[in-house]
Protein backbone atom coordinates (compact mmCIF):
# COMPACT_ATOMS: atom_id res chain seq x y z
CA UNK A 1 0.00 0.00 0.00
CA UNK A 2 1.43 3.69 -0.85
CA UNK A 3 1.47 6.12 1.15
CA UNK A 4 1.08 9.34 -0.22
CA UNK A 5 0.34 13.15 0.39
CA UNK A 6 -3.03 14.57 -0.65
CA UNK A 7 -3.38 14.96 -4.20
CA UNK A 8 -2.81 18.63 -6.44
CA UNK A 9 -2.89 19.84 -9.41
CA UNK A 10 0.22 21.23 -10.13
CA UNK A 11 0.90 23.22 -13.73
CA UNK A 12 4.13 21.73 -15.85
CA UNK A 13 6.04 25.00 -15.09
CA UNK A 14 4.63 27.28 -11.96
CA UNK A 15 4.97 30.45 -11.82
CA UNK A 16 3.47 33.65 -9.58
CA UNK A 17 1.50 36.75 -10.32
CA UNK A 18 4.43 38.88 -8.60
CA UNK A 19 8.40 38.83 -9.01
CA UNK A 20 10.34 36.88 -6.64
CA UNK A 21 11.61 39.43 -4.18
CA UNK A 22 14.89 41.40 -5.61
CA UNK A 23 16.93 40.64 -2.64
CA UNK A 24 16.96 36.94 -3.58
CA UNK A 25 16.57 35.30 -6.88
CA UNK A 26 15.08 37.41 -10.02
CA UNK A 27 12.83 36.86 -12.87
CA UNK A 28 15.39 37.07 -14.72
CA UNK A 29 17.79 34.50 -12.98
CA UNK A 30 14.70 32.08 -12.96
CA UNK A 31 14.64 32.54 -16.97
CA UNK A 32 17.95 32.26 -17.18
CA UNK A 33 18.25 28.74 -15.00
CA UNK A 34 15.12 27.46 -17.01
CA UNK A 35 17.00 28.04 -20.60
CA UNK A 36 19.88 26.10 -19.07
CA UNK A 37 17.70 23.35 -17.78
CA UNK A 38 16.30 22.99 -20.90
CA UNK A 39 19.45 22.41 -22.68
CA UNK A 40 21.01 19.58 -20.82
CA UNK A 41 21.09 15.98 -21.57
CA UNK A 42 18.26 14.06 -19.72
CA UNK A 43 15.42 15.18 -17.37
CA UNK A 44 15.75 17.85 -15.26
CA UNK A 45 13.83 19.89 -12.63
CA UNK A 46 14.16 22.68 -10.77
CA UNK A 47 12.10 24.71 -8.40
CA UNK A 48 12.87 28.11 -6.06
CA UNK A 49 10.78 28.74 -2.97
CA UNK A 50 10.89 32.22 -1.51
CA UNK A 51 8.68 34.35 0.20
CA UNK A 52 5.85 31.56 0.03
CA UNK A 53 6.30 31.40 -3.53
CA UNK A 54 7.25 28.86 -5.83
CA UNK A 55 8.96 29.15 -9.06
CA UNK A 56 9.61 25.93 -11.11
CA UNK A 57 10.28 24.38 -14.13
CA UNK A 58 9.17 20.81 -14.53
CA UNK A 59 8.61 20.95 -11.40
CA UNK A 60 5.62 18.52 -10.80
CA UNK A 61 7.61 15.60 -12.16
CA UNK A 62 8.31 12.88 -10.12
CA UNK A 63 11.40 10.99 -9.46
CA UNK A 64 12.68 8.48 -7.62
CA UNK A 65 14.04 10.10 -4.34
CA UNK A 66 17.44 8.67 -3.56
CA UNK A 67 19.02 9.56 -0.32
CA UNK A 68 17.74 13.09 -0.66
CA UNK A 69 14.91 11.92 1.30
CA UNK A 70 17.33 11.35 4.27
CA UNK A 71 16.76 15.10 4.96
CA UNK A 72 12.91 14.09 6.08
CA UNK A 73 13.65 11.31 7.31
CA UNK A 74 15.87 13.53 10.24
CA UNK A 75 13.09 15.90 10.70
CA UNK A 76 10.34 12.87 11.48
CA UNK A 77 12.97 11.13 13.88
CA UNK A 78 13.96 14.79 15.91
CA UNK A 79 9.94 15.26 15.87
CA UNK A 80 9.56 11.97 16.89
CA UNK A 81 11.88 12.04 19.89
CA UNK A 82 10.68 15.85 20.53
CA UNK A 83 7.05 14.05 21.03
CA UNK A 84 8.17 11.52 23.20
CA UNK A 85 9.61 13.85 25.25
CA UNK A 86 13.18 11.51 24.98
CA UNK A 87 16.43 13.09 24.89
CA UNK A 88 18.65 12.18 21.83
CA UNK A 89 21.04 9.45 23.41
CA UNK A 90 24.69 9.16 22.13
CA UNK A 91 23.74 6.10 19.72
CA UNK A 92 20.62 8.41 18.66
CA UNK A 93 23.43 11.26 17.67
CA UNK A 94 25.88 8.48 16.30
CA UNK A 95 22.88 7.19 13.39
CA UNK A 96 21.87 10.84 12.40
CA UNK A 97 24.89 11.79 11.54
CA UNK A 98 26.15 9.18 9.53
CA UNK A 99 22.80 9.06 7.93
CA UNK A 100 23.24 12.62 7.03
CA UNK A 101 27.23 13.29 7.11
CA UNK A 102 28.22 10.27 4.67
CA UNK A 103 24.47 9.42 3.41
CA UNK A 104 24.99 6.19 5.05
CA UNK A 105 22.15 3.94 4.02
CA UNK A 106 22.35 1.77 7.04
CA UNK A 107 21.75 4.20 9.43
CA UNK A 108 18.80 5.46 6.99
CA UNK A 109 17.36 1.93 7.47
CA UNK A 110 17.68 2.05 10.74
CA UNK A 111 15.82 5.43 10.98
CA UNK A 112 12.92 4.27 8.86
CA UNK A 113 12.25 1.71 10.87
CA UNK A 114 11.81 4.08 14.10
CA UNK A 115 9.71 6.58 12.21
CA UNK A 116 8.02 4.56 10.00
CA UNK A 117 5.69 5.72 7.00
CA UNK A 118 3.52 7.98 9.12
CA UNK A 119 6.58 9.73 10.22
CA UNK A 120 7.69 10.49 6.77
CA UNK A 121 4.18 11.44 5.50
CA UNK A 122 4.10 13.73 8.71
CA UNK A 123 7.15 15.39 7.35
CA UNK A 124 5.31 15.88 4.32
CA UNK A 125 2.01 17.32 5.22
CA UNK A 126 3.57 19.66 7.92
CA UNK A 127 6.05 20.72 4.63
CA UNK A 128 3.40 21.73 2.57
CA UNK A 129 4.22 18.56 -0.16
CA UNK A 130 1.61 17.66 -2.38
CA UNK A 131 3.06 14.81 -4.15
CA UNK A 132 4.98 13.03 -2.03
CA UNK A 133 4.44 9.25 -2.13
CA UNK A 134 6.10 6.41 -0.32
CA UNK A 135 6.24 2.73 -1.62
CA UNK A 136 7.67 0.42 0.62
CA UNK A 137 10.64 2.13 2.00
CA UNK A 138 12.54 5.35 2.21
CA UNK A 139 14.30 4.45 -0.59
CA UNK A 140 11.30 3.79 -3.23
CA UNK A 141 9.74 7.28 -2.27
CA UNK A 142 8.86 9.28 -5.33
CA UNK A 143 8.74 12.99 -4.96
CA UNK A 144 8.98 16.43 -7.14
CA UNK A 145 11.11 19.35 -7.12
CA UNK A 146 8.49 21.87 -6.01
CA UNK A 147 7.64 19.74 -3.10
CA UNK A 148 11.21 19.63 -1.96
CA UNK A 149 11.92 23.03 -2.43
CA UNK A 150 8.94 23.50 -0.36
CA UNK A 151 9.90 21.25 2.44
CA UNK A 152 13.88 23.35 2.20
CA UNK A 153 12.37 26.80 2.32
CA UNK A 154 10.11 25.67 5.28
CA UNK A 155 12.70 23.69 7.24
CA UNK A 156 13.24 25.41 10.43
CA UNK A 157 9.39 25.67 11.00
CA UNK A 158 8.88 21.95 10.62
CA UNK A 159 12.18 21.12 13.08
CA UNK A 160 10.63 20.80 16.30
CA UNK A 161 12.54 23.84 18.20
CA UNK A 162 14.77 22.43 20.85
CA UNK A 163 16.69 20.39 17.45
CA UNK A 164 16.72 22.73 14.82
CA UNK A 165 20.13 23.74 15.52
CA UNK A 166 21.66 20.37 15.86
CA UNK A 167 20.06 19.88 12.17
CA UNK A 168 20.63 22.90 10.72
CA UNK A 169 24.81 21.86 11.72
CA UNK A 170 24.18 18.19 10.77
CA UNK A 171 23.29 19.83 7.54
CA UNK A 172 25.81 22.20 7.08
CA UNK A 173 28.29 19.90 8.09
CA UNK A 174 27.91 17.49 4.77
CA UNK A 175 31.42 15.47 4.20
CA UNK A 176 33.47 17.29 1.95
CA UNK A 177 33.63 14.59 -0.70
CA UNK A 178 30.05 15.20 -1.31
CA UNK A 179 29.90 19.16 -1.02
CA UNK A 180 28.97 19.56 -5.00
CA UNK A 181 26.81 20.36 -7.17
CA UNK A 182 24.91 23.72 -6.16
CA UNK A 183 26.57 23.76 -2.35
CA UNK A 184 29.62 25.18 -3.37
CA UNK A 185 28.12 27.29 -5.91
CA UNK A 186 25.72 28.74 -2.90
CA UNK A 187 28.82 28.92 -0.41
CA UNK A 188 30.83 31.25 -2.68
CA UNK A 189 27.74 33.53 -3.23
CA UNK A 190 27.87 34.07 0.76
CA UNK A 191 25.19 32.13 1.14
CA UNK A 192 25.24 30.14 4.94
CA UNK A 193 23.93 26.38 3.09
CA UNK A 194 22.32 23.52 4.42
CA UNK A 195 21.53 20.59 1.80
CA UNK A 196 21.20 17.03 1.00
CA UNK A 197 22.16 15.01 -2.14
CA UNK A 198 20.77 11.83 -3.55
CA UNK A 199 21.87 9.56 -6.51
CA UNK A 200 21.15 6.40 -8.16
CA UNK A 201 22.43 4.37 -11.23
CA UNK A 202 19.22 2.93 -12.54
CA UNK A 203 18.99 0.93 -15.71
CA UNK A 204 17.47 4.20 -17.72
CA UNK A 205 20.20 6.01 -16.15
CA UNK A 206 21.48 8.19 -13.33
CA UNK A 207 19.46 10.16 -10.57
CA UNK A 208 21.12 12.37 -9.04
CA UNK A 209 18.85 14.89 -6.80
CA UNK A 210 20.34 18.14 -4.25
CA UNK A 211 17.98 19.63 -2.22
CA UNK A 212 19.20 23.20 -0.37
CA UNK A 213 18.29 25.93 2.03
CA UNK A 214 20.20 29.00 1.73
CA UNK A 215 20.57 32.04 3.74
CA UNK A 216 22.12 35.44 3.44
CA UNK A 217 20.97 38.71 6.07
CA UNK A 218 17.28 38.94 5.29
CA UNK A 219 16.81 36.53 2.24
CA UNK A 220 15.97 32.87 2.82
CA UNK A 221 15.90 30.59 -0.10
CA UNK A 222 14.73 26.69 -0.56
CA UNK A 223 15.59 25.24 -3.76
CA UNK A 224 15.48 21.70 -5.34
CA UNK A 225 17.49 20.38 -8.70
CA UNK A 226 16.42 16.84 -9.56
CA UNK A 227 17.52 14.94 -12.75
CA UNK A 228 17.38 12.03 -14.19
CA UNK A 229 18.21 9.94 -17.43
CA UNK A 230 21.76 10.83 -16.84
CA UNK A 231 24.22 9.10 -18.97
CA UNK A 232 26.24 9.23 -15.48
CA UNK A 233 26.36 11.30 -12.06
CA UNK A 234 28.73 13.15 -13.54
CA UNK A 235 26.54 14.85 -16.10
CA UNK A 236 23.62 14.86 -12.81
CA UNK A 237 25.99 17.01 -10.60
CA UNK A 238 26.91 18.99 -13.68
CA UNK A 239 23.49 19.99 -14.10
CA UNK A 240 22.61 20.63 -10.40
CA UNK A 241 25.65 23.07 -10.41
CA UNK A 242 24.39 25.31 -13.38
CA UNK A 243 21.01 25.67 -12.70
CA UNK A 244 22.16 27.06 -8.99
CA UNK A 245 25.20 29.04 -10.85
CA UNK A 246 22.42 30.49 -13.42
CA UNK A 247 19.62 31.31 -10.11
CA UNK A 248 22.43 32.58 -7.91
CA UNK A 249 24.16 34.54 -11.36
Amino acid sequence: MAATTPAATTPKVTTTTSSTPKACISDARIASARRYARSRPGSVSFAVFVGGQIRSDEGSVRYRSASLVKAMLLVADLRRHAGDHAPLTRADRARLHAMIHVSDNAAATATYALVGSSGLTSVAHLAGMRNYTLRGSWGTSELTATDQARFWGRLNAVLPAQYRSYARSLLRGISAAQVWGGAPVARSHGYSTMFKSGWLPRTDGWVVHQGLRLERGRCTVGIAVLTGGDASMATGVASIRGVVSHLLG
